[in-house]
């Protein structure tokens, strides 16, 4: 249930209204928002460790990541 929560924290963040049409930055705020608050439920889910993305990470080089991160979660 964990792994679940965390995607769906994510798809929450992606389908937010507009966030398509906000800049890179704007978009790459909000998923280190969602990545910090999904962080706890992939850490239980024992998939933490395998994740590319870090709070650190900033624009686009954040926004890949994340993605990456997503496609490796979901078979």
């Amino acid at each position: 249930m964990p792994l679940f929560a965390a995607i769906t924290r994510f798809a929450e963040t992606l389908g937010k209204p507009g966030l398509d049409e906000k800049s890179e930055n704007f978009q790459a705020i909000q998923l280190r928002e969602a990545l910090v608050q999904a962080t706890p439920a992939l850490a239980r889910a024992g998939r933490f460790h395998h994740m590319q993305a870090t709070r650190g990470m900033r624009g686009t080089t954040l926004i890949s990541a994340i993605l990456s991160d997503l496609e490796s979660l979901v078979p």
